[in-house]
């Protein structure tokens, strides 16, 4: 187990250049939490979705800087939060986007405890910390899911969409 100290990031860009250089002096591992919108733009993620690219951009340059300090990314995947179960989405379509979900989460989705667990052994030391890093490969997951018939463990039936509705108006 690794005794030096770590540092996880999950966006704060303000408090990123004293956290990494504190961690990275001492010795330890630098994991910046990525997630939607980190490869490329999603509708109705704009300022979240570029947050997780400019994170994940940042972390993967520091690590080619610096290949011998503990630096990476942590995709943690979909996970089923109060976020995922009530997703805020404009007025017409809430009904796409709870097929949508309610197709998606039971394959690929995932608990918050499992992708802790994962990001905790990365921190940690019990596992290589590679510039990229997933809480699990997505289609090993989906191609067991579907041949055993097990599904994450979520109830479909609470995710409700929040539906916000489209402003036409100008911009201020």
């Amino acid at each position: 187990m690794n005794a030096a100290p770590v540092v996880v990031i999950t966006g704060s860009s303000r408090s990123l250049g004293l956290a990494t250089a504190e961690a990275l002096l001492k010795g330890g591992r630098l994991i910046n939490v990525v997630g939607r919108g980190e490869k490329g733009p999603v509708a109705g993620a704009a300022l979240y979705g570029s947050s997780k690219a400019w994170m994940r951009q940042f972390s993967l340059a520091l690590a080619k800087e610096e290949p011998q300090l503990g630096i990476g990314t942590f995709n943690p995947g979909l996970i089923y939060t109060s976020l995922t179960a009530r997703p805020k989405v404009l007025e017409g379509q809430q009904h796409a986007m709870l097929k949508g979900l309610r197709f998606i989460m039971p394959l690929i989705g995932d608990t918050p405890e499992r992708a802790a667990r994962r990001l905790a052994d990365l921190a940690a030391g019990d596992s290589p910390l590679h510039r990229e890093n997933r809480a699990r490969r997505l289609l090993p997951l989906v191609l067991k899911r579907l041949l055993t018939g097990q599904r994450a463990p979520v109830n479909v039936r609470d995710i409700r969409p929040e539906v916000q509705p489209e402003d036409h108006g100008p911009i201020s």
